[in-house]
């Protein structure tokens, strides 16, 4: 008898693989749900707090923010994990994949490749996991044990996670400006809260998002999903009656409409606006409607669209657009010289996940408007100079081809006027969704965007179970000795990844509370502050021990201690730390310069003081980010006090000619860097001194 026969007659197996199969799908529904909050719920704080009459779960919530991504990554695990143990307990792996998935893992080699040869190994290694674990939803969803009815369930758990964040959108719009900013933006990061504030001020709606074009971003991916679900909405209301048609489109699209204008992301208008013009050309004979009278509706849109760019509110908003794009071309022309000064083989192959932002200060041009960059707002020259031209090209090779597989459906559907399938609905949405997230990745990060890049790989997962291209591979384990082996390999690895994957959960937890010691914020205040943040900072390297900005806070507080102190062994320890943040991110510019000081500040305590080395180290920071003006000044003070005030007034001019404005931006620079009020001070006088010396 065989072992399929086997397991068929015995009633408890079944049970088993069922209840298996079932939690697996279980946390899948869960994660659907969960996506479109990008899992950072910065401003769930205002719904629940008690000021606005519920109840404040802001202590529980306010941790959480840091740890989501993360937990996104769990979700997946223990999903896989299931997955894989029900299969298991059949005796039976069964492997659904389409030919497109070879070029979504030679990404992730690729990938895998260019972080080993990282300029910044942490955050290559983060990014890395990310992505395979969005890889691996992906293939959870193409594997999905069910029919049309779970298909169905983790659409509309996608469409109503999308219903909730437009909520917290619309309650953000009508509490205004003021209370936002006392009750949620408090708590982002300095060098984010003036950036969000400056949205909020304008009107820009971010929801559960820290930017509006994130935000714009989720809508274009989901919207056609949403609004789509309307057109079915006919079949639905002969069955259900025509309250709960009217009730989904008013909470369901129309809401999410009216978010998604708040943005005001011109990308996001732009993507989705080319996707409804290709709906309505495409679905033309469904829809029953003209050519003639097509574009007659897109020639009012343009010219409705003209008359509102001469007034003032649309002149002021394309003004935005043009100063945003300026910004993005100064991101690409920035990668442009990357790409021209480094290798063939980095070209190939990249310098590491999220290698952009570390690379950009040494490349960007000084006319250029953006300052430090995050990102490059275009996946696909991002992708680029991260995982190369081969990364790169594997990427774009996997959409095409899901698309060009899908495209004979949505064909189909397009030229067939009967009712529409559940099959149909899928290909058609995900089919759309799909293409206005590829353009509007022209000008943003979507894919770098957890919340996002999981709904898109939700999307393609379930698109290609309809598009005919899935194939599979069956293993049959003929006896339960060979069972017990795979399920020994299986717990062996998913044991560490279930530990491994929240490690920088308890890595944040300690990080936050050595920042709350130090400001003063934490609710027992310790009898040495400064050393019960040392050794949170140490706990949290324990769990996350590659992290160069743990080491370099690590530095920053040695440093303040010892100089308040007088101690040269605690600079020592703060010349180390610095040393070993810069060992895994050589080329960041604020480690350089912060160790220059470091060994600037010993020198002084041992009456020793030596400025070549010092101006070496400057110069080097200087190098990293040459149009920087807040590193010009330093150079400028160090060579001042070094006394070569021919060099200081160059240096001096240098920086005059980066900031036309008084030295804004340096000033700014200083209020992010410094953490406390002397030091801004100090800055401040120094610069006094500075122009009061070189600036004529």
């Amino acid at each position: 008898m065989s072992s399929r026969s086997r397991s068929a007659r015995t009633p408890g197996r079944t049970n088993v693989v069922t209840v298996h199969d079932k939690v697996a799908y279980g946390v899948l529904f869960v994660l659907a749900f969960l996506m479109p909050f990008k899992f950072g719920i910065i401003n769930l704080d205002v719904l629940l707090n008690p000021n606005y009459g519920g109840p404040s779960i802001a202590s529980l919530l306010e941790p959480l923010q840091p740890l989501a991504t993360e937990l996104a990554e769990l979700l997946v695990v223990l999903a896989a994990f299931f997955w894989l143990l029900g299969m298991i307990v059949r005796r039976r792996l069964v492997f659904r994949y389409t030919t497109a998935d070879v070029f979504l893992w030679a990404f992730l080699g690729v990938g895998l490749l260019s972080s080993f040869v990282s300029i910044v190994p942490h955050s290559a290694i983060g990014a890395m996991k990310e992505f395979t674990c969005w890889v691996l939803l992906y293939h959870l969803v193409v594997n999905m044990r069910g029919g049309e009815r779970r298909e169905r369930a983790l659409l509309g758990a996608l469409i109503a996670g999308t219903m909730c964040v437009s909520l917290i959108g619309l309650h953000q719009w009508l509490i205004g400006y003021g209370q936002l900013t006392q009750q949620v933006y408090r708590f982002l990061p300095p060098d984010e809260q003036g950036h969000a504030l400056t949205l909020l001020q304008r009107g820009r709606i971010m929801a559960t998002y820290s930017s509006p074009n994130s935000l714009g971003g989720l809508y274009a991916l989901v919207l056609p999903a949403a609004c789509l679900f309307v057109l079915v909405m006919r079949h639905w209301t002969r069955q259900y009656g025509a309250a709960p048609t009217i009730a989904y489109a008013l909470f369901g699209p129309v809401l999410a409409f009216g978010v998604f204008i708040l943005t005001e992301s011109k990308g996001a208008f732009i993507s989705l606006g080319i996707v409804a013009v290709a709906v309505a050309f495409i679905m033309q004979r469904r829809l029953r409607i003209a050519t003639w009278k097509l574009c007659a509706v897109l020639a009012l849109a343009i010219g409705i669209a003209g008359a509102v760019s001469t007034t003032p509110p649309g002149r002021k908003l394309l003004e935005r657009g043009a100063h945003t794009f300026e910004e993005r071309v100064g991101y690409w022309r920035g990668a442009a010289r990357m790409a021209a000064d480094r290798p063939l083989g980095r070209n190939l192959v990249g310098s590491g996940f999220n290698a952009f932002s570390a690379l950009f200060t040494k490349y960007k041009e000084p006319a250029s408007v953006v300052g430090i960059a995050r990102s490059a707002h275009n996946n696909y020259v991002q992708l680029f100079i991260e995982v190369g031209l081969l990364g790169l090209a594997a990427f774009v090779a996997f959409w095409i081809v899901q698309l060009a597989r899908a495209w004979p459906a949505v064909r189909q559907v397009a030229r067939n006027t009967g009712p529409l399938t559940l099959g149909h609905l899928v290909v058609v949405v995900a089919f759309f969704g799909l293409l206005a997230f590829l353009l509007h990745s022209v000008v943003d990060f979507d894919l770098y965007v957890p919340g996002i890049a999981m709904t898109a790989m939700l999307l393609v997962g379930l698109m290609a179970r309809h598009t005919g291209g899935v194939r599979q591979k069956i293993v049959t384990l003929h006896t339960e000795g060979r069972a017990v082996v795979v399920l020994a390999v299986l717990m062996l690895i998913a044991g560490p990844l279930v530990f491994v994957v929240p490690m920088p959960l308890t890595a944040e937890i300690h990080y936050f509370n050595a920042h709350a010691i130090l400001s003063g914020e934490a609710l027992k205040r310790p009898a040495d502050p400064p050393a019960a943040a040392i050794a949170e900072m140490k706990r949290a390297l324990h769990w996350d021990p590659l992290n160069h900005n743990y080491m370099a806070y690590l530095g920053a507080i040695y440093a303040q201690r010892g100089i308040r102190r007088g101690r040269v062994a605690d600079l020592n320890e703060a010349d180390a730390w610095y040393t070993r943040a810069l060992e895994l991110h050589a080329n960041s510019p604020l480690f350089i310069y912060r160790r220059a000081m470091v060994r600037l500040d010993r020198m002084r305590l041992e009456s020793t003081i030596e400025w070549e080395p010092v101006l070496a180290e400057i110069e080097r920071a200087v190098a990293h980010f040459p149009t920087d003006p807040f590193m010009r000044l330093v150079y400028t003070d160090a060579l001042d006090q070094a006394g070569r005030s021919d060099d200081a007034r160059e240096q001096f001019a240098v920086a005059a000619s980066y900031d036309d404005e008084a030295f804004s931006d340096a000033l700014q620079t200083a209020r992010e860097r410094y953490n406390t009020d002397e030091a801004r001070a100090e800055f401040n006088a120094t610069l006094e001194r500075l122009r009061a010396a070189y600036g004529n």
